[in-house]
């Protein structure tokens, strides 16, 4: 690009081209240069953004399958053998689908179009389902996984139970990751309560 078209488009984007007398020429270009890539970075990473944000079902939807399937191959009734390669690619997808939200959850956020839900579901399912993702790593480093859950924390709740599960799954998966011997403990109790609200601590 030469001087004449880079003015242009300094002024085009409303910038001052002719250098002031602390001003060298030569920072003037790089100054309006640096602004203009500074502007198509953004506009990439807003493309990116709702790029990855509109893809979360297309994404999604092929893990899901895999899941689904592997279940049924599970319900048949296979050999030992079998058994265990069916739950290692169940366990292996749910992790990959977990990792895959974890990305969009965070493009959707950058694109403005993060959805939280709000509908019923039983904390139960949520911890079963963490169990699932947990056992096996803790299995292998010898470590005892323990659930230490309040009798006043509610069972039935409304919110988010996906990102729920994500969060708490995140938060196990570093103890997996550090924790070398002995036990680790998730805890769940009451922080606060109102009229129809539950804070919890996890």
């Amino acid at each position: 690009m030469n001087i004449t078209e880079l003015a242009r488009r300094c002024h085009a984007n409303g910038r001052r081209w002719f250098p002031s007398n602390h001003e060298s020429e030569r920072a003037a270009i790089t100054h309006c240069t640096l602004g203009l890539v500074g502007e198509a970075g953004e506009v990439a990473n807003k493309v990116k953004g709702e790029f990855l944000a509109n893809m979360s079902h297309e994404i999604r939807t092929p893990m899901n399958a895999v899941i689904g399937m592997t279940n049924l191959l599970l319900d048949k009734g296979p050999r030992e053998d079998q058994m265990k390669y069916l739950n290692g690619i169940k366990r292996a997808s749910e992790i990959l689908l977990v990792i895959i939200n974890d990305i969009l959850d965070f493009s959707k956020i950058e694109a403005d179009k993060l959805h939280v839900e709000a509908a019923d579901f039983y904390l139960e399912d949520v911890l079963d389902s963490l169990v699932d993702l947990a056992t096996l790593k803790a299995q292998e480093k010898g470590l005892e996984l323990l659930f230490d859950i309040a009798t006043d924390v509610p069972t039935c709740l409304i919110g988010d139970s996906m990102r729920l599960g994500q969060i708490l799954n995140n938060l196990l998966s570093n103890a997996l990751k550090f924790t070398e011997r002995g036990e680790i403990t998730v805890a769940i109790s009451p922080e606060g309560r109102s009229a129809d609200q539950v804070w919890l601590r996890f």
